[in-house]
């Protein structure tokens, strides 16, 4: 790919994350086309599919959907992506996609809950961190806030319906997902700062699971940022609404691997501290072997 088309993407990247930031409903619009898709681009990148496709819901390369057993039956659809090279070959390379639709493949959406009783038990079911059920908050209301410092979401009763579970426990759980991302040694993680990003995420969340999204009036990021500011912020948002419905579509997996990473991790423990006892035992003096006779060789 030479300089000027990169050049070009990147512009029009810079252009957009812009443009959809303008006010609630341009977000609301992205917020819906990042529900939709399935796929492990950067939010750059989604940028890019969303000016090309839309209504994209599952994108991949010829030579993956190949692999799957699927055939590219419209070339002419194609969707353009900026892949940074590594190594020797520096530079950028056009990495071209289709949408599921240019090809013969079946879908496979989202699960859609009509039930939301069974939502909301998916969502307290494996949450990204351990929830900390508590006594009735002060005002006599529902409340969930995540605890950065011990890693757990707190939960009080009085909450009106599953519904408002659902929303202020994926609220929360963005705020872990969004500290993970955003958090670095230079940076403490704000959640006051990230809070309508957090709400985003819970309303992207349930538009992708079929569940009433929460009620957003006011979603766009602060004005006067910066387009690369504002796709940092993207890409945050993007990370932890993945990351979200990963908990909930995987969630007894992601359980699982969790529950055998923290047992091999006990036992690595356990090992190395047998090891460091053997090697603090203090050495017995066994004083001067005897010495063979001259006898000569």
């Amino acid at each position: 790919m030479d300089e000027v088309a990169v050049r070009q993407m990147l512009e029009y990247v810079d252009e957009s994350v812009i443009y959809h930031s303008q006010d609630t409903e341009h977000m609301k619009n992205f917020l819906g086309f990042l529900s939709k898709l399935r796929s492990s681009a950067s939010v750059a990148n989604k940028i890019l599919i969303y000016g090309y496709e839309p209504n994209a819901t599952d994108v991949r390369t010829a030579e993956d959907w190949n692999m799957l057993g699927v055939r590219v039956l419209h070339q002419e659809r194609v969707i353009h992506n900026v892949k940074r090279l590594e190594g020797k070959k520096r530079g950028y390379e056009d990495r071209i996609l289709y949408d599921i639709t240019a090809t013969d493949g079946v879908g496979k959406p989202f699960m859609q809950y009509g039930d939301v009783g069974l939502f909301t038990e998916r969502v307290l079911l494996y949450p990204p961190c351990p929830i900390r059920f508590l006594e009735n908050a002060a005002s006599g209301k529902g409340k969930a806030e995540y605890n950065q410092e011990e890693q757990v979401i707190e939960v009080t009763n009085g909450f009106s319906s599953e519904l408002e579970v659902s929303h202020l426990v994926l609220r929360e759980s963005a705020h872990h997902f969004l500290r993970e991302k955003l958090e670095t040694d230079t940076k403490r993680y704000n959640r006051r700062a990230h809070a309508i990003d957090a709400f985003s995420v819970a309303y992207a969340i349930c538009l992708r699971f079929g569940v009433q999204p929460p009620k957003l009036d006011n979603i766009q990021p602060a004005g006067g940022l910066k387009a690369s500011d504002l796709l940092e912020i993207f890409s945050a948002l993007d990370y932890a609404i993945e990351k979200v419905s990963d908990q909930i579509e995987r969630g007894p997996d992601l359980k699982r691997i969790a529950e055998n990473r923290r047992r091999m991790e006990q036992r690595l423990g356990s090992e190395k501290k047998k090891e460091d006892a053997r090697k603090e035992e203090p050495k017995v003096d066994l004083g001067e072997p005897p010495k063979l006779p001259e006898m000569g060789r």
